[in-house]
Protein backbone atom coordinates (compact mmCIF):
# COMPACT_ATOMS: atom_id res chain seq x y z
CA UNK A 1 0.00 0.00 0.00
CA UNK A 2 1.38 3.40 -0.89
CA UNK A 3 0.02 6.57 1.20
CA UNK A 4 0.97 10.02 -0.46
CA UNK A 5 1.65 12.79 1.51
CA UNK A 6 -0.31 15.73 1.07
CA UNK A 7 0.93 19.24 2.07
CA UNK A 8 -2.66 20.31 3.08
CA UNK A 9 -3.98 17.37 4.96
CA UNK A 10 -3.36 16.68 8.61
CA UNK A 11 -0.95 13.61 9.39
CA UNK A 12 -3.08 10.52 10.27
CA UNK A 13 -6.08 12.97 10.21
CA UNK A 14 -9.13 12.53 7.66
CA UNK A 15 -8.99 16.33 7.66
CA UNK A 16 -7.57 19.33 6.07
CA UNK A 17 -4.70 21.51 7.68
CA UNK A 18 -7.37 24.67 7.50
CA UNK A 19 -10.29 22.77 8.31
CA UNK A 20 -8.31 21.60 11.33
CA UNK A 21 -7.26 25.63 11.97
CA UNK A 22 -11.04 26.35 11.91
CA UNK A 23 -12.18 23.80 15.02
CA UNK A 24 -9.33 24.78 17.01
CA UNK A 25 -10.54 28.18 16.11
CA UNK A 26 -13.95 27.73 17.29
CA UNK A 27 -13.06 25.26 20.04
CA UNK A 28 -11.32 28.46 21.54
CA UNK A 29 -14.95 30.39 21.68
CA UNK A 30 -17.61 27.45 22.00
CA UNK A 31 -18.08 24.45 24.35
CA UNK A 32 -16.50 21.18 22.26
CA UNK A 33 -20.26 20.11 22.06
CA UNK A 34 -20.91 22.80 20.17
CA UNK A 35 -18.26 22.72 17.36
CA UNK A 36 -19.40 19.06 17.31
CA UNK A 37 -22.60 19.68 16.32
CA UNK A 38 -22.19 22.77 14.13
CA UNK A 39 -19.41 20.73 12.34
CA UNK A 40 -21.43 17.34 12.44
CA UNK A 41 -18.36 15.73 13.74
CA UNK A 42 -18.64 13.60 16.82
CA UNK A 43 -17.13 15.31 20.22
CA UNK A 44 -14.55 12.83 20.05
CA UNK A 45 -13.50 13.95 16.44
CA UNK A 46 -13.37 17.62 17.58
CA UNK A 47 -11.53 16.77 20.79
CA UNK A 48 -8.75 14.65 19.14
CA UNK A 49 -8.16 18.07 16.83
CA UNK A 50 -7.95 20.18 18.96
CA UNK A 51 -5.81 18.41 21.04
CA UNK A 52 -3.32 18.01 18.15
CA UNK A 53 -3.95 21.34 17.40
CA UNK A 54 -2.22 22.42 20.52
CA UNK A 55 0.34 19.20 20.49
CA UNK A 56 1.93 21.80 16.93
CA UNK A 57 1.27 25.22 18.72
CA UNK A 58 1.89 25.05 22.63
CA UNK A 59 5.87 24.72 23.16
CA UNK A 60 6.29 22.23 25.87
CA UNK A 61 8.75 23.65 28.64
CA UNK A 62 11.65 21.75 29.02
CA UNK A 63 12.61 19.42 31.56
CA UNK A 64 14.50 21.47 33.39
CA UNK A 65 12.72 24.47 33.74
CA UNK A 66 9.86 22.24 36.30
CA UNK A 67 12.40 20.83 38.22
CA UNK A 68 11.68 21.71 41.94
CA UNK A 69 7.73 22.16 41.52
CA UNK A 70 6.14 20.45 44.05
CA UNK A 71 2.71 22.42 43.72
CA UNK A 72 1.06 23.43 41.04
CA UNK A 73 -1.74 26.07 40.58
CA UNK A 74 -4.14 26.20 37.74
CA UNK A 75 -6.65 29.41 37.13
CA UNK A 76 -8.70 30.24 34.33
CA UNK A 77 -8.66 33.67 32.83
CA UNK A 78 -11.14 35.70 31.17
CA UNK A 79 -9.08 37.15 28.49
CA UNK A 80 -13.05 39.54 27.31
CA UNK A 81 -16.28 39.27 28.67
CA UNK A 82 -17.87 36.09 26.93
CA UNK A 83 -16.38 32.86 26.24
CA UNK A 84 -12.66 34.15 25.79
CA UNK A 85 -10.43 32.54 28.28
CA UNK A 86 -7.11 30.82 28.98
CA UNK A 87 -5.61 28.57 31.60
CA UNK A 88 -2.38 29.67 33.39
CA UNK A 89 -0.27 27.29 35.29
CA UNK A 90 1.67 28.78 38.40
CA UNK A 91 4.38 27.51 40.50
CA UNK A 92 3.37 27.51 43.79
CA UNK A 93 6.58 25.52 45.82
CA UNK A 94 8.10 27.56 48.52
CA UNK A 95 10.82 29.41 47.55
CA UNK A 96 12.25 32.28 44.90
CA UNK A 97 10.22 30.97 42.06
CA UNK A 98 6.50 31.13 44.30
CA UNK A 99 3.85 32.18 42.11
CA UNK A 100 5.93 32.40 38.60
CA UNK A 101 3.32 31.73 35.28
CA UNK A 102 4.77 28.27 33.69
Amino acid sequence: MRVERLPFVCPRARVTTRYARLIAGMARHMPLSAVARHTGLSWDSVKAIECAHLAETMPIPPPRTLAGIRYLGVDEVARAKGQSYFTLAYDLSPGAHYGRIL
